[in-house]
């Protein structure tokens, strides 16, 4: 890509949010590598925070309120840095403290937000059979739990992107051409 690409986004954050099985891992660091940007998956991060090696673990030992605490940690610290494609946990934007803090990010022109938006059928597709390292944030099963966890959250990400990208089936460079073309 040419530098005038990598160019547009120099000295801003790019934020990916939106659902589990939207992509923001998969996109995140194709995206980063395209505009030569370092990429941060905050769940990584935010897991490297505790002594056990799976977010279930974490949850199951420390509890939600302590994983959600140390996202809120870990935002606040990666947003106030810059050049880094995040891609945000899906309750991230959820948390209080982390929505106000990326808005203040916006606002000063430090973060650009990016909602992977992705339809409850194509997260069914892309979890099922997946076993992953991600609690049930209802009691219910992953697939069975997608539908309501969506509709909770979505008016919050609407509320919060700057841009929305539909998830499409598709590889995921293309989405990326899409991205790259939107920011343009």
């Amino acid at each position: 890509m040419p530098d005038s690409d990598a160019g547009q986004v120099q000295g801003v954050n790019l934020g990916l949010i939106g659902a589990r099985g939207s992509g923001k891992s998969t996109i995140g660091p194709l995206l980063a590598q395209r505009l030569g940007m370092e990429f941060i998956d905050t769940d990584e991060r935010t897991l490297d925070r505790f002594q056990e090696t799976a977010v279930q673990d974490a949850w199951r030992i420390h509890g939600e309120a302590a994983w959600r605490g140390m996202e809120l940690e870990v935002a606040l610290e990666l947003l106030a840095g810059e050049g880094q494609v995040l891609a945000m946990g899906g309750g991230m934007p959820i948390i209080p403290g982390v929505g106000e803090a990326m808005q203040q990010a916006q606002d000063a022109g430090r973060l650009v937000v990016i909602y992977l938006d992705a339809p409850g059928e194509l997260l069914a597709s892309r979890l099922s059979g997946l076993e992953g390292d991600r609690p049930s944030l209802t009691g219910k099963g992953v697939i069975e739990e997608i539908g309501g966890v969506l509709a909770d959250r979505d008016p919050v990400y609407r509320a919060l992107c700057d841009m929305a990208i539909q998830a499409l089936d598709e590889p995921a460079e293309s989405t990326v051409d899409r991205l790259v073309a939107a920011l343009d």
